[in-house]
């Protein structure tokens, strides 16, 4: 019997599911309908006038550079640490500059003497609801690009609007910023703007779709290297975007059918009802249709599970769940979530083109003239994984469904897609069977780091060439690395130096790739009286230097010399 109203309420639950409404599509205000201004894409089938991208993402003589918090070039050090950048000089350990903000920075980048570093802040307004005439205080949210000159660290120049920084990164002397704004349609949309210094700007609006519920805004600016204002443009979209930036194009993706329930009153009645009892499905089709669809369903429903009870029938049940479970398998696999693609040309911030794509977009790479995508969707209780590989009109030319089903953890791309499942990868030709958290490729050696697979037993590395992998054990009981989980790491020729925590002192340790032995283990020495209530200090930046491997923490940095 428990057996019985078990499966009764699973059922149950996804009538009541695929019988709710969804949301309906409202008219645009007036505000954003007198200020729309539709820039179509062209016909140009070029990816964009700067040299493309490469698989390992690199771009050829030109550097990609995304924005970050620590970085180091000529012998400085430049360190966002609170509500400061400081600015050091490597050689003799001094402080340069410390140039302070009222909002809080969250990433900068360094070009041609230039620091374009962008910080966010909050401001309280007075706004007043569309359906509620009394006044409130209203928390907005702003970002703040300043561009400084790195030489004297003054400011060249401050553009703010409303949102949350999404992307910064410079690339043939062009530096990109992406903001995002939620905008909710009724009470909230407004006439996007700059503030140019003392400048009031009002950007292009370009709309590539119809909205129909929830709104964002992405500000898109681009400035030169002297710090000049180029392009802007406010593009809206809707459903929660993704971003990819790459050399030439910016890429969001947009999974509208993410906030709602994909369980639809279609896919009731295509996928449930025609494989429930006759009796049931005579009884629910004299109801549909009617006012009250869903109760009078319901109302259905429940009589039948009291009957069946009464009964003590569970075989009827059984027999119809798995037919719903293989329609409804069935019916999900043929119609997959999908999400509209759109790409955005960094020459001039230009609409170039929008496609639909199966899935939702894990992870994008652009190379050459071809789009490389990683999708997931779920069936059931099932992810289920592609490959897709576009042209640069975005149009599919090969798709293929990759070998396993478990959960995507990452994806990293290095001469060719590498994928990384669980404590697995899999790359295009085979299986690597060891513990990865994370994935680096240092020449043409695959690293993979991860936890042990013996409780407690320390760090695994695993180093992968050709057929062959070995493995290698780090730290003891207890010990555990920051590079899990970021791009902690940095190599020289043929050693990999990565920290490591030990459970009271914080380390480095040096591996020599030829010989997949550790060379050197260096103890990260804590200035504990400059911030003595944190206790200890990560590790926050490894670089190799000409004079050595620079450490960096929060409360100071140190070069240790390397032979």
């Amino acid at each position: 019997m428990k057996q019985t109203l078990l499966i009764g309420l699973l059922l149950l639950s996804i009538v009541l599911s695929a019988c709710s409404t969804t949301l309906q599509p409202t008219e645009f205000s007036d505000l954003l309908a007198m200020n729309l201004n539709h820039k179509t894409a062209t016909n140009n089938d070029r990816i964009g006038e700067a040299a493309p991208m490469r698989a390992d993402g690199s771009v050829g003589e030109q550097a990609l550079t995304q924005g970050r918090r620590i970085h180091v070039e000529n012998n400085t050090l430049y360190q966002l640490r609170g509500n400061d950048l400081l600015i050091y000089s490597i050689t003799d350990s001094t402080l340069q500059q410390n140039i302070s903000f009222d909002d809080y920075p969250q990433e900068f980048i360094v070009t041609n003497d230039i620091i374009a570093l962008v910080t966010t802040g909050y401001e309280t307004r007075i706004g007043v609801s569309a359906y509620d005439y009394r006044p409130r205080e209203e928390y907005v949210t702003l970002s703040t690009v300043h561009l400084i000159n790195s030489s004297d660290g003054e400011t060249i120049e401050t553009i703010q609007t409303q949102g949350h920084i999404q992307k910064l990164q410079v690339y043939a002397n062009k530096i990109t910023v992406v903001i995002q704004e939620l905008a909710w349609k009724d009470e909230h949309l407004h006439q996007p703007y700059l503030r140019v210094g003392e400048r009031r700007v009002q950007p292009a609006l370009f709309l590539p779709r119809p909205i129909e519920s929830i709104t964002y805004f992405h500000h898109l600016l681009q400035f030169d290297t002297t710090g000049a204002l180029q392009e802007s443009a406010t593009y809206v979209f809707e459903g929660r975007p993704t971003f990819h930036l790459s050399a030439n194009n910016l890429y969001i993706a947009t999974a509208e059918q993410q906030w709602r329930s994909p369980q639809t009153r279609e896919r009731f009645i295509r996928a449930i009802l025609p494989h429930l009892d006759s009796r049931l499905q005579e009884e629910i089709r004299k109801v549909l249709g009617s006012t009250q669809e869903s109760s009078a369903i319901q109302e259905v429903f429940i009589t039948y599970y009291q009957e069946i009870q009464e009964q003590e029938d569970t075989q009827t049940y059984e027999e119809m769940m798995e037919r719903i479970q293989e329609a409804t398998r069935a019916y999900d696999k043929a119609n997959l979530e999908e999400t509209t693609l759109h790409q955005i040309s960094l020459t001039g911030l230009e609409h170039r083109r929008s496609a639909t794509i199966q899935g939702t977009i894990r992870e994008l790479f652009e190379q050459e003239e071809t789009v490389h995508i990683v999708t997931s969707n779920w069936i059931q209780d099932e992810q289920y994984h592609q490959e897709q590989t576009l042209t640069s009109r975005l149009r599919v030319i090969e798709q293929k469904t990759l070998p396993v089903s478990e959960y995507l953890f990452r994806v990293k791309d290095h001469n060719g897609l590498h994928y990384l499942f669980e404590n697995e990868v899999h790359t295009p030709t085979r299986s690597i069977n060891a513990s990865a958290q994370n994935i680096f490729f240092v020449d043409n050696t695959i690293v993979l780091l991860g936890m042990s697979r013996y409780r407690n037993r320390g760090v695994e590395v695993s180093f992968v060439n050709e057929n062959e992998t070995e493995t290698i054990q780090i730290g003891n009981e207890g010990s555990y690395s920051a590079a899990l989980y970021s791009e902690l790491v940095a190599t020289r020729e043929n050693i990999l130096a990565l920290p490591l925590q030990e459970q009271q002192t914080q380390e480095v340790v040096l591996i020599n790739l030829e010989t997949q032995e550790v060379e050197e283990t260096i103890t990260y020495h804590i200035a504990r009286d400059i911030f003595p209530w944190r206790g200890s200090e990560h590790i926050l930046h490894l670089e190799f230097i000409e004079s050595g491997l620079l450490i960096v923490s929060e409360g100071r940095f140190e070069v240790h010399p390397i032979e």
